[in-house]
């Protein structure tokens, strides 16, 4: 199995596993808060609330196509348009989103619960995968 084979189905399955992480929360769960409003302070950030159910639903598509996209490109199959497209948008928003996050997490969060999450797992899953998506479809 090659280096991008390897990569790409690690990715896809995380990936995967983040939507239906999603698709628990639009369905109303909780975990790993208590409630709403503990769910919304640990996964969105301090005071905040979780955003309506249409839109969780909206980030399972996203993930389950990137997913989807990234088994395709890392297997060779589709290393054209759209899956090897999506594979790059796919890992420079997720590195966008912890190049971003865990400066910020880092200097200014380590005093909520978001805070320390984001700097010692949300922000690097999100850096790891980035950079994992921008390899398989680099060398697809």
């Amino acid at each position: 199995m090659t280096i991008r084979r390897r990569t790409g189905t690690a990715a896809t399955a995380t990936i995967t596993g983040l939507a239906a992480l999603h698709a628990y929360w639009a369905l109303g769960g909780h975990w790993p808060g208590d409630d709403a409003r503990s769910l919304g302070e640990t996964v969105v950030g301090p005071g905040a609330e979780l955003p309506p159910a249409v839109a969780v639903w909206a980030v399972v598509g996203l993930l389950t196509t990137s997913a989807a996209a990234m088994a395709s490109t890392a297997a060779g199959r589709d290393s054209r348009i759209p899956a090897r497209a999506i594979t790059w948008a796919t890992g420079i928003t997720l590195l966008g989103r912890g190049a971003i996050g865990l400066p910020v997490s880092l200097t200014r969060g380590r005093d909520t619960r978001f805070g320390r999450l984001d700097a010692t797992l949300y922000s690097p899953l999100c850096l790891a995968l980035g950079a994992a998506s921008v390899q398989v479809a680099r060398d697809a």
